[in-house]
């Protein structure tokens, strides 16, 4: 057990863009485009997975989250109701919940791991940390920063905020940071 949870198996953040750019692949999705992830964990993941369910939940059945991925079985994303609103209405927070979500249940449907909180000792096998790290390549895909001029052109393409542009822009054109990058 790391830091009160059961792990998940370790990835780094090159293992992480590697299931992002291949499950973009499998979805036949242009490289670097951007992706209408409501459609995709509403529509399109139906129809890919037998045993994949999307769920709104009233917020008061999910007291204090956006958001909630099952993998233990059945797979299922459930979003609360003002995130679901919002997400139809384009907010980014609710995007980015929707695309972690999504992180989830493509990097940990194998796995079993139990409720998670965030652990110091090793990201690599923090199920949150994965999944963050998923939503951000997913949202702002390598092939398509890497044509981009500047993060304000990342921001602009993908529709996030200038800190998280800033963030994949640095880390796609290989400026050293301290440590693994990000």
């Amino acid at each position: 057990m790391v830091g009160g949870f059961r792990a998940v198996n370790p990835m780094t953040s090159k293992d992480i863009e590697h299931v992002v750019a291949s499950f973009r692949q499998y979805l036949g999705i242009a490289k670097g485009k951007p992706i209408n992830t409501l459609n995709l964990i509403e529509r399109v993941l139906p129809d890919l997975l037998s045993d994949y369910t999307f769920c709104v939940l009233p917020d008061e059945d999910m007291p204090g989250m956006d958001g909630l991925t099952a993998t233990g079985g059945d797979l299922t994303i459930y979003l609360s109701e003002t995130t679901y609103v919002a997400l139809c209405s384009g907010s980014l927070n609710a995007i980015i919940t929707a695309a972690h979500e999504l992180g989830h249940l493509i990097l940990h449907s194998q796995q079993s791991p139990a409720f998670a909180r965030r652990t110091h000792d090793d990201e690599r096998v923090d199920p949150e940390w994965q999944a963050d790290r998923f939503a951000e390549m997913w949202l702002m895909p390598r092939d398509g920063v890497e044509r981009c001029r500047s993060a304000r052109h990342v921001a602009a393409k993908y529709g996030v905020t200038d800190e998280m542009a800033e963030k994949r822009f640095l880390e796609v054109k290989h400026i050293e940071i301290q440590g693994e990058l990000f």
